[in-house]
């Protein structure tokens, strides 16, 4: 099944969504480029699990 990783904002905003295609079981990484996002705290979301956690932002 086809994985997707949702960023959002406080406000609870979609500000991105990236498609990771099929994800094999065990540890896994991710580069996130971010640069047009500005600094703050972003929550993540992994669609296909039960997987969220927070992201702060900082230059």
């Amino acid at each position: 099944m086809p994985e997707n990783l949702e960023l959002f904002n406080l406000k609870g905003q979609k500000v991105l969504s990236i498609s990771l295609g099929s994800l094999n079981q065990g540890m896994n990484s991710l580069e996130l480029r971010t640069s047009e996002l500005p600094n703050g705290v972003y929550f993540y979301k992994l669609n296909g699990s039960t997987k969220t956690g927070k992201i702060l932002k900082i230059k």
